[in-house]
């Protein structure tokens, strides 16, 4: 099936609306089982798993609508043309064509995209991102896009670090404080996993923070390259930040502060940070990238040795 088909296909989809307001039941079943064929995984996603981060998506993002009822989507898609359902014609079903919850459950009944659609969009990230893309805006408030993206694990990983947004760009609200970096890497150094969304809850709890806040810290943590991702869901402290903690564990130094800004600018999402600093001082023309810099230096080293 080409692209243009798929996305007519996701465009097409009947979402219920009553006085202006969408139900997000569709909407946050799609964005979940396409979050899976983005991260690789079966085509055929258990019911019992589904209703588990339906739940959580729907609290985390404090979404209208009754999180319990995912059976609605979950059978209701299939008159999409884009899913379906295990032993569907065998299920029960309301009048107006609702499964049972508790049937599914207790059947261990699994639904996903049609084999078409899966084989379409599985390995296709800039598909899947275009269609999540539109789901976003057409359904969610903007100011969740981002933050529903991180829990989903949704990220581009092949985009050119020039045309990514700036390092700071999404944590601007509020400054990373010198707790809550301290408490981070020591969080971080017993529980790689701990910006799953498996241990999400319980990082909230250890930070002292609400899901969007936890996100900043997460995103002001790999800007600083005090952390850096490992797979999905996982990562580990970088050996800057073992560096820094080795010497101010309780990150209180002005000099800590001025490495990790110094950090930012040489991170790979520099830009236009580092632009900005161009424009602001003409004298800043030799500006260089840290591999660079790193060269220049051992070429200069090995001249002086010759010389």
């Amino acid at each position: 099936m080409k692209n243009q088909e798929v996305i007519k296909k996701f465009y097409s989809v009947k979402v219920f609306r009553e006085q202006g307001i969408f139900s997000l039941h569709k909407p946050v079943l799609l964005l979940y089982a396409l979050s899976q064929c983005w991260h690789g995984k079966e085509r055929l996603l258990n019911f019992r798993e589904i209703d588990k981060e339906f739940k959580e998506i729907f609290l985390n993002f404090s979404l209208n609508g009754e999180y319990k009822n995912s059976y609605y989507p979950f059978g209701k898609l299939e008159n999409d043309g884009i899913w379906e359902v295990t032993d569907s014609a065998i299920l029960k079903r309301t009048s107006v064509g609702h499964l049972s919850k508790s049937e599914l459950l207790e059947k261990n009944i699994h639904g996903g995209f049609t084999t078409e659609i899966y084989n379409s969009i599985l390995n296709n990230q800039s598909l899947i991102k275009e269609i999540i893309n539109y789901l976003l805006s057409t359904y969610f408030d903007k100011n969740l896009h981002q933050d529903i993206l991180h829990f989903l694990e949704i990220e581009n990983n092949n985009e050119n670090p020039r045309n990514q947004k700036m390092a700071l760009i999404g944590n601007q609200t509020f400054a990373l404080s010198k707790w809550w970096a301290s408490k981070t890497i020591d969080i971080v150094k017993v529980n790689r996993n701990t910006f799953s969304k498996e241990n999400r809850r319980e990082l909230r709890k250890e930070l002292i923070a609400g899901d969007n806040v936890v996100s900043g810290i997460q995103g002001w943590m790999l800007a600083a390259q005090l952390i850096e991702k490992i797979k999905s869901g996982e990562y580990e402290l970088t050996n800057f930040a073992r560096a820094v903690y080795d010497n101010d564990s309780k990150f209180e130094k002005s000099s800590t502060w001025w490495a990790v800004h110094l950090s930012i600018c040489f991170s790979d999402r520099k830009e236009p940070y580092a632009s900005f600093f161009l424009n602001l001082d003409t004298l800043s023309k030799d500006w260089l990238e840290w591999n660079r810099l790193k060269e220049k230096i051992e070429v200069e080293d090995r001249l002086g040795k010759i010389f």
